[in-house]
């Protein structure tokens, strides 16, 4: 067995990567956005507490954690999909999560793992490949410029690149394609209206009272 280039190097963020959780949008169903930081922190909370509802989107909707959706709260339509995100990966310019939550959680498995095994220098080669993770699929792990990337003397992310592709040969070359771990995409803007004060006064203005009064003989 080679001594790995990494063998006693620390890493970062070895241990546990925190999801990123994503809704969907309704017109599209290619296009997934991340929950901003402040409703990401009510749904770790949430989880942590074990309680299934969390009040998201400054306070329009609420996200049902077991269902995997967001129902609007002051309207009536339709609930968006919700998905927890570990990896993504690109279709094109548009950033995407697996659509098996245990098939990303088999990945995250695998990716640590193979860490695990450079820091301990018990890999034989740089790159670690499994055909039976996941269905139809090979993960390829491959360490980049032995790890020499980062200049704190730490092993990141971005110094190890996972592709993902389909076993069927005729497919390799559309579906091969680098995964990224946590979430790449697009995330939901900051709306400085839903951190406004608590409202105490309620002022109901109806159009047409006065016409209506002037017409009865009420109002001079």
């Amino acid at each position: 067995v080679l001594q790995s280039p990494l063998k006693g190097k620390k890493t970062k963020d070895f241990k546990e990567c925190s999801p990123t959780w994503l809704y969907g949008n309704k017109d599209n169903s290619e296009v997934w956005k991340a929950f901003r930081s402040s409703d990401q922190i009510k749904i770790k909370v949430a989880l942590e507490n074990k309680d299934n509802l969390v009040n998201v989107m400054g306070g329009r909707w609420n996200l049902h954690i077991s269902e995997r959706k967001i129902t609007p709260i002051y309207w009536n339509g339709e609930s968006i999909k919700v998905r927890r995100c570990l990896w993504c990966w690109k279709d094109g310019k548009i950033w995407k999560p697996f659509e098996n939550e245990e098939e990303e959680e088999k990945v995250e498995e695998s990716y640590q793992h193979f860490r695990f095994s450079l820091e301990l220098g018990v890999l034989p080669k740089k790159t670690f490949e499994s055909s039976d993770l996941l269905k139809d699929k090979t993960i390829s792990f491959t360490l980049i410029n032995n790890g020499s990337n980062g200049g704190d003397g730490c092993l990141n992310d971005d110094e190890i690149n996972v592709t993902i592709k389909n076993k069927d040969q005729w497919k390799i070359s559309w579906f091969k394609t680098i995964l990224k771990r946590g979430w790449e995409g697009e995330i939901e803007k900051y709306n400085e209206c839903d951190d406004e004060e608590e409202s105490t006064h309620l002022i109901l203005i109806v159009h047409g009272v006065g016409e209506s009064l002037f017409t009865r003989g009420d109002i001079l």
